[in-house]
């Protein structure tokens, strides 16, 4: 077995152990060692990522590096300090939040896929999708509605 995998397969044991633990605290432990493991293979083994990072991220991330070394800069004034500071978590909300969205746009093109409208029993165009809610049995229910004479379908 090669380390790629190695590796992979140890997140993977520490991803179930920390399913299976009940301390709170452990299991934080195991849920952070999990994560860490592709990080550390990243580095370590230097091969390509699957998905290219977003721009707007880098530029984001690249920011919030250059106001943490002015606010080391800045160590005499604690104001400036504290500006800097503040300045280096708004990049990183803002980039989490760039990647918030890229995540759930690609969820919601994801859907879309899957999401077939039905077409309205009485006058045969496609119906739109109303709502979506969760049934008790863990599934989800597709509620659509006609633009054009207004009936409703549950799907």
């Amino acid at each position: 077995m090669g380390p790629q995998n190695e590796y992979l397969l140890r997140a993977a044991e520490l991803s179930a152990m920390a399913q299976t633990e009940t301390d709170p605290a452990n299991k934080l432990e195991f849920e952070n060692l999990a994560r860490a493991a592709p990080n550390f293979l990243l580095q370590r083994l230097k091969f390509a990522v699957l998905k290219a990072p977003n721009q707007k991220v880098k530029y984001c991330y690249e920011q919030a590096l250059h106001a943490e070394e002015r606010a080391g800069q800045e160590q005499k004034d604690p104001e400036r300090h504290r500006f800097w500071l503040d300045s280096q978590a708004r990049w990183f909300a803002l980039a989490a939040s760039i990647e918030y969205e890229a995540r759930l746009s690609d969820f919601l093109k994801e859907m879309r896929r899957y999401i077939k409208s039905p077409l309205c029993p009485t006058c045969d165009v496609p119906m739109r999708p109303k709502r979506i809610a969760q049934a008790s049995d863990a599934l989800f229910q597709f509620r659509y509605e006609c633009a054009k004479c207004e009936a409703k379908k549950i799907a």
